[in-house]
């Protein structure tokens, strides 16, 4: 049978969308490797195949979950992909060291400026990017090139070139076109990769359409290629960008009773990461954003949709946080498709999010939605520091707030004594969640409903064949390997038994400290307090040598401690 964790992101794989995206494999906060795909779902489930190699499996075996962001197209997941590795540095990427495979668009400072690739900024110009892709980098040099009619030779000759004669530049080096015509040009494609295109755009269209009504027809299909080009290049550019400031997508789904809220971090042009937050669909998105930037400082700028009124949220911030903070809301653009891209990621994690809850109301029989559950657990070992840890999912979404550890005060051998007590003084100050799941069998399920009101949803959750247990059957349920409601049943569960073991852990080692330290003869806080000020850690006072002790402790003092230690570690 699969390690528990290597079994839940199987599941995980199985249940992607099958969608362009990036991915990413994580040990718990750990980027482990980023990767890309045309269809995420295919992808991931090649990972499982026997077909891998050992360090792919190596790699899988170390994940504890999988994570994605869907995106328009393979460019954006390819540009993606790249932006986030050199951000990450994920042991398993190949960390390619080559600065060739990252360079700038300059555009350069002479007299009739040229657009090429720079691999540095030796040069005199302005600088765009730096763009991970070569071959969008060239596509946009190419298309601003030509669309625009600008020079490419890298020093102006005296005669026109091939390039005037095949219409691919307007041949400044004879005359045929004006300084200040030329300029302009240049200065329309710099508008295009700083992402300024909505005033070109306009500007463009008036200009076709008054060289249409004067029957300038090559003018206007010159124009009109040029609008095209515009909506190419802002293609490529939707993931590569270059700004000055921090700014936030913000986008969100919902249904009549949930809502999802999707957050893309981007600092100074590169996308950082995405956050999923869920909440109540009554709340407004206006709501959502002041209690998102109540603690902390928002971003220069935050780009989103459905406000009621942008100009007062703007205002709030001004007032409240002292900060001028530009809300854009756009309807075209680049800045609209890294919203769309945001409003994606929203749809999917609300549809998935309500499927899994929807499937454990119907195979549980659950009187409402489980948008509240509580999940408990019980570490011991032989008998000592038993504690238990309750986990909190709202929405499907883990909870922190709702975490509570307890050392238990009853029997120190009785796990359904623990359970029982756990959750009788967790529901004896709090409200009652939507349903409660034990981690463990019938027998600690009986436990909890000793304490748990009737009318109450309690389950049980096996570990060993992920069986349900449930008060009135007297089978447990077995369902589906790819059924959502079950891998969140896991993933709760799961989450608890990382709290209860951490938990424990401390306790023990608490425990081991004061046993080994507390009751050596003649050690006392102050010298106590010396040995942790001069080995920092108890690991490094055991591991002492008998002489470094003495050091610190003086001959006698030093001998004893030494002596305690090692009939401690015996």
């Amino acid at each position: 049978m699969d390690a528990p964790q290597d079994y839940m992101i199987r599941q995980q794989a199985r249940i992607a969308p099958k969608k362009p995206g990036v991915y990413f494999f994580l040990a718990n906060n750990t980027v482990l490797y980023v990767g890309k795909a045309k269809n995420l779902r295919a992808r991931l489930s090649s990972y499982f195949s026997q077909h891998t190699s050992d360090k792919t499996r190596l790699m899988v075996s170390k994940a504890t979950t999988i994570e994605y962001i869907i995106t328009r197209n393979e460019v954006e997941a390819l540009l993606l992909e790249n932006k986030l590795i050199n951000q990450h540095k994920p042991p398993y990427n190949i960390q390619l060291k080559d600065t060739r495979r990252y360079a700038w668009i300059v555009v350069t400072k002479e007299e009739y400026p040229r657009i090429f690739t720079a691999r540095n900024k030796k040069r005199a110009g302005t600088y765009y990017g730096p763009y991970t892709d070569g071959s969008a980098r060239r596509a946009i040099i190419v298309t601003l090139n030509k669309t625009f009619k600008l020079r490419t030779c890298r020093k102006l000759p005296k005669k026109v070139c091939l390039q005037y004669h095949i219409g691919n530049c307007a041949g400044p080096c004879e005359g045929h076109d004006t300084k200040h015509s030329y300029n302009e040009r240049v200065r329309r494609a710099q508008a295009i990769l700083e992402g300024k295109t909505e005033q070109l755009r306009s500007t463009l269209t008036q200009e076709m359409q008054a060289a249409a009504h004067t029957q300038y027809y090559e003018r206007a299909k010159e124009l009109r290629d040029t609008l095209s080009a515009i909506d190419e290049i802002e293609r490529k550019q939707v993931v590569e960008r270059h700004t000055t400031h921090d700014q936030v997508v913000i986008a969100f789904a919902h249904n009549q009773e949930e809502a999802v809220a999707v957050v893309i971090t981007i600092h100074r042009g590169v996308i950082q990461k995405k956050q999923e937050y869920h909440f109540d669909a009554h709340n407004t998105p206006d709501t959502f954003i002041t209690a998102l930037y109540k603690e902390t400082l928002p971003p220069t700028e935050i780009i989103t949709h459905d406000l009621t009124n942008a100009s007062a949220l703007e205002e709030y911030f001004t007032q409240t946080q002292q900060l001028r903070v530009h809300i854009t809301q756009p309807q075209r653009g680049e800045k609209k498709r890294l919203l769309d891209l945001a409003q994606e990621n929203a749809q999917d994690a609300l549809h998935e999010t309500n499927t899994a809850l929807s499937q454990l109301k119907e195979r549980l029989h659950l009187p409402v939605l489980p948008r509240v559950i509580d999940c408990f657990d019980v570490s011991t070992l032989q008998g000592t520091s038993t504690v238990a840890a309750s986990v909190r999912y709202r929405n499907g979404q883990p909870d922190p707030s709702g975490y509570r550890r307890y050392a238990i005060r009853g029997a120190q051998q009785d796990d359904y004594a623990g359970i029982q007590e756990a959750v009788e003084r967790r529901y004896a100050k709090e409200p009652l969640p939507d349903l409660v799941v034990i981690d463990g069998g019938r027998g600690q399920l009986q436990a909890a409903l000793n304490v748990v009101p009737r009318n109450t949803p309690v389950i049980a959750l096996a570990k060993q064949e992920e069986e349900i247990y449930v008060p009135g059957l007297s089978f447990p349920l077995r369902l589906n390997e790819t059924d959502q409601g079950l891998l969140l049943l896991r993933r709760i569960r799961d989450a608890t038994h990382r709290q209860a073991v951490g938990y424990h852990r401390k306790k023990r080692s608490q425990a081991m400290t004061a046993s080994a330290l507390d009751h050596i003869s003649g050690l006392g806080e102050k010298r106590k307090e010396l040995l942790y000020t001069h080995f920092k850690t108890f690991s490094r006072i055991t591991q002492a040598s008998k002489e470094d002790l003495q050091k610190v402790l003086g001959e006698k003092t030093g001998a004893r401690v030494y002596e305690s230690l090692r009939k401690e570690q015996v």
